[in-house]
């Protein structure tokens, strides 16, 4: 049986250090908004809910998603998030989007990530299914500046234990994992509550 899967993406924060008028969300790169390859990534996997959650300059992004949507020729849901309360709060505004009955995996992305591809989505989807559904896979990369980056702490077995926030790394500390902000979780609720309140 194929599970089904929804993708959130996240494009409700302010974009406070980008000091400007447009939202973070909405510059372009290459030809496209941030939003704009985010959206391609996350239909690119052809998810049964693709939902984008809005809250800074609401109209703005709005228009662009529907823009978008148009342009891929899908349905994107749009959820809100009224009060920037951080990203669990987002998530769960865009949880409270997927049908009641939903189970399958989820993926959430942020609509800032304009480097990743469908491939890299799908290849996610792929681990954090083999052999057995995992209850959170959480894609890591290793840079060479990890400054701004949260750090990967695994145990011995190589789960992760924990992401330790750090604006700036210890002196001649080795490369380690870093985290982006894509994840999958195997039920909605496993991301937490559905309820945004």
């Amino acid at each position: 049986m194929q599970v089904q899967t929804a993708m959130i993406v996240l494009a409700a924060g302010a974009g406070t250090r980008m000091r400007s008028k447009t939202p973070k969300v909405l510059h372009t790169l290459g030809g496209r908004s941030m939003l704009s390859h985010s959206l391609h990534a996350a239909s690119a996997v052809d998810p049964a809910h693709l939902v984008v959650v809005v809250g800074h300059e609401r109209e703005r992004v709005e228009a662009a998603v529907a823009d978008i949507a148009s342009e891929l020729g899908r349905t994107v849901t749009i959820a809100v998030q009224d009060a920037q309360n951080g990203t669990g709060h987002a998530v769960q505004c865009g949880l409270t989007q997927l049908p009641e009955d939903f189970t399958g995996t989820v993926v959430v992305t942020a609509a800032d990530v304009p480097l990743l591809d469908g491939d890299t989505i799908g290849e996610l989807l792929e681990t954090h299914a083999d052999p057995e559904p995992a209850a959170v896979t959480v894609l890591t990369t290793t840079v060479t500046e990890p400054t701004g980056y949260g750090r990967i702490v695994r145990t011995t077995d190589g789960d992760i234990a924990r992401s330790s926030r750090r604006r700036t790394p210890p002196p001649h500390s080795a490369p380690s994992p870093r985290s982006t902000p894509v994840c999958t979780h195997s039920t909605p609720h496993a991301c937490g509550q559905r309820s945004a309140n």
